[in-house]
């Protein structure tokens, strides 16, 4: 009988030799990563360092990666064994998606401002370059007529205030002479506090004056130059697929359509944790045999106008705690399987906990205003797992009638 050559421990040289680049190339890109966008793994702390916002910096980012991606593509898949070629065919991939994206650098990336997404430093004193380089991009958005619709920057004002207000205006009072403000004197910083609020006060004022009065009032991305191309980009990124529009609106109308036939509001009420609890201490090993639960941290949503159910972030799953969000059992249990166990912190956690590139292990977000010109994130794999995971109710018998269900 012929032996498998690609079982371990019996890889001929080359490809020994392979695997060994593949971990390399894995290992370059992590490092790339973190010094092109410091803070953006979410495992990672490292927003003390400065992520650039220029034309010249994507521009030299996208050849980086084309270089990284000739690299990889030297590499034969036929002399791997079957998980080093998932692991390659992964790596290209994600290099590969980024550089194809650098196509529409010109749309998205050009708007770093919306009601998600908008400062990406807390350190002082980066801040005021930072938000030059933004107001810069955002201008050239103004010339292009490819800003964000009028819609993407509601309470985007009110936010930054709001930052000013907490972060930066304390420091600055006359009548604060606490102990703490003395000290920031004495090591400079109260200068660094006063640069950053002066360029919160111009980046404001460009916004009220300039930029949102630019924004398109048309509705939809066909509202610009180019707009349905670069709409299909970003529905090729989210969903890795060639699907059309038209496709993506009919899937996304039938699920809206099932979702909402389940609906059942008289439903009793069901505390978040108690749910969470019993999913954790009692019900995962029913659907996931010998498998570490990892614990999630639950916190409240304080901010009153904040609309959301709920969401997860970095090992912490926030509920919101507003009286006036409708938290049905239909809505709680499925909330908490999507965000928590088993949904994104069981995914992520596991990602963690396993050999896997380091690229791959940490949550890389560079924000979403840069889609497609961006690393794949597999939204379609990500969401559809937490989808899936709502769907494992059943199997855990949480759903208690078929209305539920």
């Amino acid at each position: 009988m012929k032996k498998n050559k690609y079982v371990k421990g019996d890889y001929n040289t080359f490809s020994v030799s392979a695997v060994k680049r593949i971990r390399n190339l894995e290992e370059q890109l992590y490092n790339h990563l973190k010094e092109e966008y410091p803070g953006a793994y979410v495992n990672e702390d490292q927003f003390h360092l400065r992520q650039s916002f220029t034309l010249q910096t994507y521009k030299r980012r996208k050849n980086l990666n084309k270089e990284l991606l000739s690299e990889i593509n030297k590499l034969n898949l036929e002399s791997l064994a079957s998980e080093d070629k998932i692991n390659l065919r992964i790596l290209r991939d994600y290099v590969k998606t980024f550089v194809r994206g650098h196509r529409w650098v010109m749309y998205g990336a050009l708007n770093p401002f919306n009601n998600l997404e908008g400062i990406y430093s807390t350190d002082l004193e980066h801040l005021p370059v930072q938000i030059y380089e933004q107001v810069s991009l955002m201008r050239k958005a103004i010339r292009l007529k490819r800003t964000n619709h009028l819609s993407s920057m509601v309470n985007v004002i009110e936010r930054l205030q709001n930052d000013m207000n907490l972060h930066l205006s304390p420091f600055l009072s006359r009548n604060n002479s606490s102990i703490a403000q003395r000290s920031f004197q004495d090591k400079g910083i109260l200068r660094q506090v006063q640069m950053a609020y002066e360029a919160f006060v111009e980046l404001k004022s460009f916004l009220v004056n300039e930029y949102i009065p630019a924004t398109r009032k048309a509705t939809g991305l066909h509202s610009m130059r180019n707009g349905i191309g670069y709409y299909k980009a970003c529905l090729k990124f989210h969903t890795t697929s060639d699907m059309s529009p038209d496709e993506a609106h009919v899937t996304g109308l039938d699920e809206v359509e099932r979702i909402a036939k389940q609906i059942n509001k008289d439903q009793q009420f069901l505390m978040v944790r108690d749910v969470l609890e019993t999913v954790n201490d009692t019900l995962l090993d029913t659907v996931f045999y010998k498998l570490q639960k990892p614990k999630v941290t639950l916190l409240p949503i304080v901010d009153g106008k904040d609309l959301s159910l709920g969401s997860y972030r970095s090992n912490v799953f926030y509920i919101n705690v507003n009286p006036s969000i409708n938290r049905s059992s239909l809505l709680t249990i499925p909330l908490v399987l999507h965000e928590a166990n088993p949904g994104h912190h069981f995914q992520n956690s596991y990602a963690f906990s396993r050999n896997l590139p380091r690229y791959r292990q940490n949550i890389f977000h560079t924000g979403l205003h840069t889609v497609p010109f961006s690393y794949p994130t597999y939204t379609a794999y990500i969401e559809g797992w937490a989808l899936y995971a709502e769907y494992l109710g059943s199997e855990m018998g949480l759903y208690s009638t078929v209305y539920d269900k």
